[in-house]
């Protein structure tokens, strides 16, 4: 299956990421950090056009948001959690976006201030012990993330807190990939997950709400 809107469950720390430096990411306007040439899709999911990858390749990018208290697929979606949803089906981790989009290669990652590495490890550990091969590789110690990339990839996959504020979006990603063309020929390339730092993030097996 392919993955490709993911929540990452973990103990965070609750601390602000670092400044983003992304020029790219400036101009934000709708809600607070939706870009301005952003093109909504739906409640949670938005278009960031075309761009070119490191590699020179054009990819798509689309911002999925994690609102609090909103199921992860819409009604009658397999999976949603609702009534509409089949008997067995209540994975609300995953979308499935477009045939044959998925990871080719083993993904490095970074991490912000106040992101936990070894939490983090482990919550992406249970998504490769699911999946044919590892998905998500080392976490790059010696680099830091510089903000999510909206307008274009950076060849970086990057975990960090940002403060948005008293809002409804517990966290949002960005995915960029080709969703079109030969099914061969897609592929998922770059993710960048940013959590709301105004939220108190903890282990929900032991601080149940």
């Amino acid at each position: 299956a392919t993955l490709l809107v993911f929540t990452v469950m973990m103990v965070l720390t609750p601390a602000l990421a670092a400044p983003n430096e992304n020029a790219s990411d400036k101009a934000k306007s709708k809600a607070g950090f939706i870009p301005e040439h952003a093109v909504k899709i739906s409640e949670s999911v938005y278009s960031l056009g075309n761009a070119k990858d490191h590699t020179g390749k054009v990819v798509e990018g689309f911002l999925f948001i994690d609102n609090k208290k909103s199921p992860a697929k819409p009604d009658g979606t397999p999976g949603n959690g609702n009534k509409k949803t089949k008997p067995g089906e209540t994975s609300t981790c995953y979308t499935l976006f477009a045939k044959g989009a998925s990871w080719k290669t083993t993904e490095p990652y970074m991490i912000g201030p106040g992101i936990d590495g070894t939490l983090t490890a482990t919550s992406l550990d249970a998504w490769d012990s699911e999946v044919a091969f590892e998905i998500f590789g080392p976490e790059l110690e010696n680099e830091n993330p510089n903000g999510p990339d909206s307008k274009s990839p950076d060849n970086k996959n990057e975990v960090m807190f940002e403060n948005l504020g008293p809002t409804s979006t517990i966290a949002y990603t960005i995915t960029w990939g080709i969703f079109g063309g030969p099914p061969s020929q897609r592929q998922l390339v770059e993710w960048d997950v940013v959590f709301n730092s105004d939220y108190a993030f903890g282990n929900a097996d032991i601080h149940l709400v």
